[in-house]
Parts: C-alpha cells; structure tokens; sequence
C-alpha cells in the first residue's frame, strides 16, 4: 500500500448501529507482510491505519513507514483482537512503525488513543507484538509530551477473554512508554506542515523534513495524472448522509 492520499473516510454509522468501518488503510485478518509507505490520511471517522483481528504466520510482520496520519477519530495505528480466533496468538508481531508524522487533536477524553484496539501482547514483551519507533507526535493542544495516560498496556484478559478493557490497562506517559523500549528514538515536535487544517490540508513541509527519518514525499502525485480518468456518475444505492469537514470529523 504504497503512495496514497486518503481522506475524508466515514463508517457505517449511517446505515446501522455498529457504524463499522472508516478507516484509512485496513489490513485483513492473516495479512502478513504487507508494506504501507509514503501514504498521506487524514480525517477519517475510524483509526488511521488498521490490522484486523488474527495475526500472520512466523516472519511476516508488517511494515507501517514513512506515512503521514492526521486526524483519526478513534486511534493513529489500530490491532483488532487477535484472541477471536486463537485463544493463544502466534508469536509474531502484527507490525513495526517508524518514520512516520502522526498529527492529532484529540485525547483520551475523547475515545481517543494513539495506539487503537487491543493492547494485551500476552505472555511477550510489548516489543514482541508492536514495535514503535523514530516517529513523531504532535497533538494540537501541544499537551502530549505530558499527558498521564499517552499509551497503554492491558495486563491481561478480562472475564470475557475481551483484550481491549480500559479497566485493566496500565497507562504510561510518552516518556515512561519509551522506557518500555517502545518509541525509542521517536519525538514529540510540530512537524512544520503548511496549513493541515480544513479546507486548506495542506501537508506539505516547507522547512523539509522534521526529522526522525521521514523521508518527505508529495503527496499531489498520489492517483492518476495523465491521462486523467473521469468516473461516470453512479446512482445512490445506500442511504447517504452530508458529512462537513469542518464539525464532523
């Protein structure tokens, strides 16, 4: 899942009570080995990026890098349970994330959290199941470097076999989350984009790269350019609704 610019993504909400979906970039259960690099997202009504329920086989980690994510409602980097199917998982690690900028407004608070869905690795370091690291942070408050509850672990499984209850998580601030061996080389710093707020999103980085690795990228030379393809007109089909930008993301 190379060079992509993904946006403005809404689940289901309006057509069930689940309101499933709205992700940015999703990979399905087993995926292994699956590469997501240079990938602008930003407003989306789920997690920036997202690894679903069981993991892959030995050796076929993931590779989150180099991406720009923005704007997530619900979490920057998601791991759906991996317990649905095996009450004991593979030992591999869904993914490692390095280099990328993750740029965000919201907090615990709010429901959201940097790291998405379950956060129990089981009985494996933490840097067995995610590895984190050189990336940067920036939460539009400018309140991340302090903020008690940064990140998280689950000790264990509740009642239900349920890896995703806040009632068992241990919360570390960014710094007591690096000493986990997480994030190691990563910051909290503005990454200097142009102007990310809507209706501008601009993400480009006139002072260059900010840094820990990130290699800039432009995103305008996402999709097809030439020659440019104009989808035909497609007839409603589900039940539509108008999101706005600006209040409802």
């Amino acid at each position: 899942m190379l060079n992509n610019k993904i946006h403005d993504v809404s689940d289901a909400s309006v057509m069930d009570a689940d309101g499933y979906g709205g992700d940015g970039l999703y990979a399905d259960d087993f995926s292994g080995l699956v590469d997501m690099e240079n990938n602008l997202i930003y407003r989306v009504s789920g997690n920036g990026i997202s690894f679903s329920a069981p993991r892959a086989g030995p050796n076929q980690s993931s590779t989150v890098k180099n991406n720009i994510v923005a704007f997530a409602r619900q979490s920057l980097l998601n791991a759906y349970d991996p317990y649905s199917f095996n009450v004991v998982p593979p030992l591999p690690m869904f993914f490692t994330a390095s280099n990328n900028l993750f740029y965000f407004d919201r907090n615990g608070s709010e429901s959201f959290y940097a790291q998405g869905g379950c956060t129990y690795p089981g009985a494996i370091p933490y840097t067995a199941y995610q590895q984190w690291t050189s990336n940067l942070y920036w939460r539009a408050d400018q309140g991340f470097a302090s903020d008690p509850q940064a990140f998280h672990v689950q000790q264990s499984l509740d009642a239900n076999g349920g890896c995703a209850n806040m009632k068992l998580w241990n919360y570390y601030t960014f710094a007591g989350w690096q000493t986990l061996g997480e994030d190691v080389q990563s910051v909290v710093r503005d990454p200097g984009f142009k102007n990310p707020a809507f209706p501008a999103d601009d993400y480009t980085l006139p002072n260059g790269s900010p840094g820990i690795g990130f290699v800039a990228f432009d995103p305008s030379q996402a999709g097809r350019s030439n020659p440019v393809i104009n989808p035909p007109p497609v007839p409603a089909t589900f039940p539509t609704k108008t999101f706005s930008p600006t209040t409802d993301f």
